[in-house]
């Protein structure tokens, strides 16, 4: 039962992963703080068009990160659950 919900688990975090290149082009936006906004239009699900996320270098590194801490949490937790039939079933 884990094995079939991890599996899910992974596909949804490699799936929110996916990402369209940054949009390099229109006026640069700035943040409340005075960085600059990077943009990128990233896939909803559901929806034909990408949206469109506007957030700082520093943002975007820390949401990155967060997702790949995620996705290797999910894969660690994989490789620590018990092997069913080592109990006999």
């Amino acid at each position: 039962m884990k094995l079939p919900l991890l599996t899910l688990a992974l596909a949804a975090s490699l799936a929110a992963c996916t990402q369209v290149p940054r949009e390099e082009r229109g006026d640069p936006k700035v943040a409340a703080n005075g960085e600059p906004l990077v943009c990128e239009r990233v896939p909803i699900p559901g929806k034909i068009y990408p949206g469109k996320i506007c957030m700082t270098e520093a943002q975007w590194a820390q949401h990155k990160n967060a997702g790949r801490d995620s996705t290797n949490s999910i894969q660690r937790r994989g490789l620590q659950t018990a092997d069913p039939l080592a109990n006999g079933g």
